[in-house]
């Protein structure tokens, strides 16, 4: 059953915050590469959740999720949340970055970056990394929003942190891969490519491996950045590698999923629907023995990570940019229709399905039983279970 957007008249008053019941505080824990669900202590610290880049967590989200309040940015928003003891981070491309309460979505602060934010937020040990496309890179106080440094790129920075080793990894519209301190933004070493570095890079056995615009798959060591192993894919890449540990797993504007070694970066498999030949602009998600991806052709994919087979597809009404969130055995993701739908990720069986009214772009977050995600139109939303004062509150609206 389709939900019908209850706070579409507040997108142009004043927004309603909803309270909720109160949360149990967490900790950020960044886990090695698994092609499980990974437990990220209820938190999703940064984009797809882990450095494996998986998108896929342990936790629990009911099956019928009710939206809990909503947050109004001046700037669409293209970037995915990050969640770290019940405060959610998000950019806008209204050039501001913003920390909210997961309970109830009020403002804790607001940081102005020198230009509009793309990319996702990296939180670690207190402090928060962006970049913005004036191309800095900036690192935050995650509580007071204060800036403790910032560097700058000759480009701007779509692509967002990855983090191992006490060193951050990132890229920008320079056609630079970045490896620099946490601490105090001082670069360790650089790496040049031949395109666009869009993607966010992952880690995989002490090695970078980013994807990018001038279609190769590139490999680095993680401490000095000496290239290594590279491939060429054939096209244009947007997504982000996932990786289970031995392999990588990744879309093309080629039209394909791709499943790589991850030491040898030789193909093991290249999946293609038999029928629709579109664009593949989000990441893959990985649960269990499946691949899950959606598509520019209008499908969410559940692929067989052995074998490349297809396992099922779920259509939507329009496109797909945003990559999936896997929350125990759900998928969720968003399709440019506005529509955010919830799935079954072992047969592709829809469980929900909620019409924000605005176009999806972003990937949803997970954190404490709640999913939060953005739009086009500047909203956060954020869905889960309503407790009795969520409904008393909806009731007085």
């Amino acid at each position: 059953m389709i939900k019908s957007f209850l706070f579409q008249a507040a997108i142009h008053g004043i927004l309603p915050r909803v309270s909720a019941a109160a949360l149990l505080s967490g900790m950020i824990l960044l886990l090695p590469a698994s092609g499980q669900a990974e437990d990220v202590a209820e938190d999703w610290p940064m984009y797809r959740a882990n450095p494996s880049l998986t998108g896929a967590v342990k936790g629990h989200l009911v099956d019928e999720p009710a939206l809990l309040w909503t947050f109004e940015t001046k700037g669409n928003i293209q970037s995915s949340p990050a969640i770290v003891d019940g405060v959610v981070y998000v950019g806008s491309m209204d050039g501001s970055f913003y920390a909210l309460n997961l309970s109830d979505g009020s403002l804790k602060w607001r940081f102005r970056a020198a230009d509009e934010i793309k990319s996702s937020a990296l939180v670690h040990e207190g402090r928060l990394f962006f970049g913005d496309e004036s191309g800095f890179f900036y690192a935050l106080d995650a509580r007071l929003g204060t800036l403790v440094w910032r560097y700058k790129t000759g480009g701007s920075i779509v692509s967002s942190a990855n983090l191992a080793n006490g060193r951050i990894y990132f890229g920008s519209y320079d056609y630079v891969l970045y490896c620099i301190d946490p601490s105090d933004g001082n670069l360790f070493w650089q790496a040049e490519t031949d395109g666009y570095v869009h993607a966010t890079p992952v880690l995989v056995n002490n090695k970078v491996i980013i994807a990018g615009c001038d279609g190769m798959v590139r490999q680095y060591d993680a401490d000095d950045g000496k290239p290594l192993e590279q491939m060429e894919l054939g096209g244009y890449v947007a997504s982000s590698p996932a990786t289970d540990g031995s392999h990588i797993y990744l879309g093309t504007f080629q039209n394909q999923v791709v499943k790589l070694n991850a030491t040898t970066l030789v193909d093991v498999w290249r999946y293609e629907h038999p029928e629709r030949q579109f664009v593949f602009y989000g990441s893959p998600a990985l649960v269990g023995d499946r691949v899950i991806i959606g598509g520019r052709d209008k499908l969410i994919h559940g692929i067989d990570r052995a074998t490349g087979k297809g396992i099922w597809t779920y259509p939507v009404r329009a496109k797909i940019d945003a990559s999936p969130a896997v929350i125990g055995e759900k998928v969720v993701l968003g399709d440019m229709s506005g529509r955010l739908f919830v799935l079954d990720s072992a047969t592709g069986t829809r469980i929900w399905v909620y019409d924000t009214g605005s176009a999806i772009a972003g990937s949803p977050a997970y954190s404490r039983g709640r999913v939060v995600v953005g739009l086009e139109n500047g909203l956060l939303l954020c869905f889960g279970e309503s407790t009795e004062n969520d409904v008393e509150a909806k009731e007085a609206l």
